[in-house]
C-alpha cells in the first residue's frame, strides 16, 4: 500500500511539472525581448513598449517570470552607467529594477539623478509654475545654466525653438539644481554617530537654498549647526540635511526579496542625541508629519544603485546614485555580496 501511494505522488507531481513547464513556454512564447540602451527588455508580442508602460497589470510580464526567463546578465549590469537610465519608460525602468538585488550597504558619498515620473513632474509644474510665466523662464534658465554655460545655451535655443518645454526635464533640473546626492555614514563623526549603532544617511544640498527656503519654512539655522553640515562632497561644498536610518526591508514594488531602505520617518531619533545637527522645519519635511518619504536602492553594479522614493507610500520617482569612488572596473560575477535577503538564500 505504501508503495502504492509513493508512486501516486510521483505520478502526480511528474504530471504538475510537465504542466508548468508547458505554461511556461506558452507564457514565455506570449513575449517578445528587445534591447534599449545596453539592456534586454520584454514586451507582450503587438504590443509597443510605450503601449505596455501605459497597460494594466495583468498585461505586464509577471515579476517571477521576467526574473526567471529574462534575467539581466552580468555583462549587462556591469556596462551600465547613470546614462543607461535615459530616455527609460517606467516600465523598463520597473523591469531592471526588479531584477536586481540589494547589493551591499558600502559608506561613502554618492552623487544622485533624478528620472522622475512624467505624470507627477507635470503636476508638480502646473501647481507650482505655470507654463509660460515669468518663473516658468526664469526657472529654466538657472536651471540650464545650472548644467553649464554651453550645455544651457544649446538646450534653451532647442528649447525655444520647439516653443515647449518637457515638464519632466524641468522638475529634474530643479532637483539636479537643489539634490546633489547622498552620503551614507560610517558613524565615526560627530553628525552621524550613534549609540544603537545604526546607519545614518544624509542628502546633500545646494547652501543657498538655506537661505532661500528660511523665510518660507520659518525656521532658524545657527552658525554652529550650519558648519557642523556643512560638508565637502566630492569637488563642491554641500549642506546635508534629511537624516535617514539605512536598513534592509521590504520592497514596496517586489515582495519577492529585500531592498536597501533609506527611512526618514526615524530623522528625529538623531534630533535627541545631536540637536544642533538637526534643522527643525527643514529636517522635518521629509518626516512622517509631512512628506513622509521612504526611499529603496537596489544595486545595479559596484558603485551604482538604482532607487525609487515614495512620499506617503506613493511612489514619486526614480533616482540613480553613484559612488565615483569606486572604480567602474570592480566587476561581480554572478556571486555577488548581498546585504539584505535576495529571496533564495536561507536566514
Amino acid at each position: 500500500m505504501k508503495n502504492i501511494n509513493y508512486k501516486i505522488k510521483v505520478i502526480v507531481l511528474a504530471h504538475v511539472l510537465l504542466l508548468s513547464s508547458a505554461h511556461a513556454r506558452q507564457v514565455k512564447k506570449d513575449f517578445v525581448t528587445y534591447k534599449k540602451n545596453g539592456i534586454t527588455f520584454v514586451a507582450r508580442q503587438n504590443i509597443s513598449p510605450d503601449q505596455q508602460s501605459k497597460s494594466a497589470y495583468n498585461l505586464k510580464p509577471d515579476q517571477a517570470l521576467l526574473q526567471r526567463e529574462f534575467p539581466i546578465t552580468v555583462s549587462e549590469l556591469n556596462s551600465a552607467t547613470s546614462d543607461t537610465f535615459n530616455g527609460l519608460t517606467q516600465e523598463e525602468l520597473d523591469q531592471i529594477y526588479i531584477r536586481l538585488t540589494s547589493g551591499p550597504i558600502v559608506p561613502g558619498e554618492y552623487s544622485g539623478t533624478v528620472h522622475n515620473r512624467t505624470e507627477l513632474s507635470q503636476f508638480l509644474v502646473s501647481q507650482i509654475i505655470r507654463p509660460g510665466s515669468v518663473i516658468d523662464r526664469a526657472a529654466k534658465t538657472i536651471c540650464f545654466f545650472n548644467r553649464g554655460i554651453g550645455t544651457g545655451i544649446k538646450q534653451l535655443v532647442e528649447s525655444a525653438k520647439e516653443n515647449e518645454f518637457s515638464a519632466a526635464d524641468l522638475t529634474k533640473c530643479f532637483a539636479e539644481l537643489a539634490w546633489s546626492g547622498k552620503r551614507i555614514y560610517d558613524g565615526t563623526d560627530s553628525v552621524s554617530s550613534n549609540n544603537a549603532g545604526e546607519i545614518l544617511l544624509r542628502n546633500g544640498i545646494q547652501p543657498m537654498l538655506l537661505d532661500i527656503l528660511s523665510p518660507i519654512l520659518s525656521f532658524k539655522v545657527s552658525t554652529e549647526t550650519k558648519s557642523n553640515l556643512t560638508q565637502k562632497f566630492y569637488a563642491n561644498e554641500r549642506l546635508m540635511i534629511f537624516p535617514a536610518k539605512v536598513y534592509c526591508g521590504q520592497s514596496l514594488i517586489d515582495h519577492r526579496r529585500e531592498s536597501i531602505i533609506i527611512d526618514y520617518s526615524h530623522g528625529r531619533d538623531w534630533r535627541e542625541m545631536h540637536q544642533k545637527d538637526y534643522i527643525d522645519n527643514l529636517d522635518d519635511l521629509a518626516g512622517p508629519g509631512f512628506l513622509n518619504i521612504r526611499d529603496e536602492i537596489r544595486m545595479v553594479r559596484p558603485g551604482l544603485y538604482m532607487g525609487r522614493a515614495y512620499i506617503n507610500k506613493i511612489f514619486a520617482l526614480n533616482f540613480i546614485l553613484e559612488n565615483k569612488n569606486i572604480s567602474k572596473d570592480q566587476k561581480f560575477s554572478n556571486e555577488r555580496s548581498n546585504s539584505c535577503f535576495d529571496g533564495t538564500t536561507t536566514r
